[in-house]
C-alpha cells in the first residue's frame, strides 16, 4: 500500500468521523438547551 492511499483512506475516515461527531454535538447541545429552559 502507497502513502498517498494509506492518506486518502485516512482523509476520508478523519471526515467521516469528524461529521458524525459534529452532528452528535449539535443534537445533543439542542437538547441540553431544551431541558434548562
Amino acid at each position: 500500500m502507497s502513502e498517498t492511499t494509506l492518506f486518502s483512506f485516512g482523509a476520508v475516515i478523519f471526515i467521516i468521523v469528524f461529521t458524525g461527531a459534529t452532528l452528535f454535538g449539535m443534537a445533543s447541545l439542542k437538547e441540553y438547551q431544551d431541558r434548562t429552559k
